[in-house]
């Protein structure tokens, strides 16, 4: 089940989000536009983190449990999230480690493309891959 981030589910949220990150709370709960949730059993499995800035939004972070991986989770989200932008969104955004194959499948299959890379831009010294997906309202 799709949820929007709200209290109940906070202390789950933030167990999940430290196996991403330990200071992830902070880094990623504080000044976001949008948390999705993927819940089974009362327990979040997986989140979805966006932001959206005039005709443009952005996918911060897209984390499914490791024990949960492989089960349509991060699909689920990506689907509730696309099918939800307003008409005023023309792309979506991403960054990507260029490590993380599985991710950029996933990104592809819902259409985005990549337009730029960073450098050495995450703390193993991967490249950031710059992803986008214009969007047709039409």
């Amino acid at each position: 089940m799709i949820v929007k981030y709200n209290s109940e589910y906070k202390d789950d949220l933030l167990k999940l989000g430290q196996q991403y990150e330990d200071d992830f709370e902070k880094k990623y709960l504080n000044s976001k536009d949008n948390v999705l949730l993927y819940v089974i059993d009362s327990k979040v499995r997986g989140f979805l983190i966006t932001e959206t800035a005039i005709d443009e939004a952005s996918v911060i972070l897209l984390y499914v449990d490791k024990d949960a991986r492989r089960k349509k989770i991060a699909s689920t989200l990506m689907d509730n999230f696309i099918n939800t932008l307003t008409d005023d969104i023309k792309r979506i955004i991403l960054e990507v480690s260029d490590l993380n194959i599985s991710a950029i499948n996933l990104y592809k299959k819902y259409g985005f493309a990549s337009i730029a890379t960073r450098k050495k831009y995450y703390k193993d010294g991967s490249d950031a891959l710059v992803m986008e997906r214009k969007i047709d309202h039409e």
